[in-house]
Formats: C-alpha cells, sequence, structure tokens
C-alpha cells in the first residue's frame, strides 16, 4: 500500500508540473451551466446525466482508494479528458476504452 501511496504521490506531482505548464484548468463548480444541472462549462459536448454520473462516480472511487485530497478533482479535469482520469481506470481495474468515450461524449 506504500508503494502505491508513493507512486501516486510521484503521479500526482508530474501532473501538476505538466498542468502547470500547459496553463491548467481547474474545475470550478461556479461555471455551471444552467442547462445542464451541474455539468460544468468545460464539458462542452453532449449533456447525457447518466454518462457524467458514471464518470463522477469513478473519480469518487479513485478519491476513496487513495484518500489524496487533489485525486479527485485532477481525476475530473479536462471533463474527464486527462490523463489522470486514465490513471484511475487502471486503479479500478475500469475498462478503460469504454469509459474514455464517455468522456469524450460529454467533453467535446
Amino acid at each position: 500500500m506504500d508503494n502505491e501511496r508513493e507512486m501516486l504521490s510521484i503521479i500526482l506531482l508530474l501532473l501538476a508540473l505538466v498542468n502547470i505548464s500547459n496553463g491548467f484548468l481547474v474545475w470550478d463548480n461556479s461555471a455551471q451551466s444552467k442547462r445542464n444541472s451541474g455539468m460544468p462549462e468545460v464539458c462542452r459536448g453532449r449533456y447525457d446525466a447518466a454518462i457524467f454520473t458514471q464518470l463522477e462516480n469513478i473519480c469518487e472511487d479513485c478519491y476513496n482508494l487513495y484518500k489524496e485530497p487533489d485525486v479527485h478533482q485532477l481525476c475530473r479535469s479536462e471533463c474527464f479528458g486527462s490523463s489522470f482520469f486514465k490513471q484511475c481506470l487502471e486503479a479500478l481495474l475500469m475498462v478503460e476504452d469504454e469509459y474514455v468515450n464517455m468522456a469524450e461524449i460529454i467533453g467535446k
């Protein structure tokens, strides 16, 4: 378990450095659209409550797995399009392609 925590810490640090240099977009709940009942503006694709909820649950499960404060936000960044979201899918033993496709539907 300590090995996993160390690896996650390294991944978080690397992602933070990469995202800072790329103008990392912070998930801001104040930028939510009224048309979609909670989906942030950064998600410019088709609003689908069922897909959004499934993706949101993956990030919640990932946070529960690692209990690191920034995991949930990093997982959700770029409308579930970040490499961290994919890392969460791997950690949770989820079928990556299925969920990446879902993220593309709401994030275009």
